[in-house]
């Protein structure tokens, strides 16, 4: 039999989270473009100050004098862009990346058995709501396994006994329907 692959079908997921992503890209790109445009004006001014009309006589000779200088701002830029957007974007990763990383180390916590452990990230990390619910969720499951604990060490001090009185086995059906009251909660 052939695994069907999931294909997801709706883009936007976390609208608020991606329009911060989408932002900070074109952020990114209207900053890299208003400094070529200021780079350009500042170098191509100093470079045809004192003989303008002398140095503008033919096309060839504008080629000559603009196109190296937009080369060299245009070089330099891209340089400059990269470190920039690289470590924008390596920091934006880190709020993600640093979040999941937490969830990763609860979890193998939580599959150990403990269940006191709780996600907590940084005030400017994203997944902000989803460690919220994954909190929410392990205190439940800690309330939900605390009651069962409960209730079995109350059926063990009934048990114990040698003899036991009819008020007991009531004791004991409640204590039981409790427990399949709090196991019926989860799908196994």
């Amino acid at each position: 039999m052939e695994e069907k692959k999931y294909k997801r079908k709706q883009i936007i997921v976390d609208k608020a989270f991606q329009a911060k992503f989408v932002f900070n890209v074109y952020i990114m790109l209207a900053i890299l473009l208003l400094l070529l445009a200021i780079m350009v004006i500042i170098f191509t001014s100093q470079e045809m100050s004192g003989s303008v009309y002398a140095k503008i006589i033919t096309m060839k000779n504008i080629r000559q004098v603009i196109m190296p200088l937009v080369l060299r701002i245009t070089f330099a830029l891209l340089i400059v862009a990269f470190a920039v957007i690289s470590w924008r974007f390596l920091r934006l990763s880190h709020r993600i990346a640093g979040p999941i990383y937490r969830f990763k180390k609860s979890l193998e916590l939580i599959k150990k058995g403990n269940l006191c452990q709780m996600v907590k990230i940084r005030k400017h990390d994203e997944l902000q709501d989803v460690a919220e619910l994954f909190c929410g969720a392990i205190t439940s499951l800690n309330k939900k396994v605390k009651m069962i604990k409960k209730n079995s060490d109350s059926l063990k001090t009934i048990l114990k006994q040698k003899k036991i009185a009819p008020s007991d086995i009531n004791k004991i059906r409640k204590y039981q329907k409790e427990i399949e009251k709090t196991v019926g909660n989860f799908k196994v």
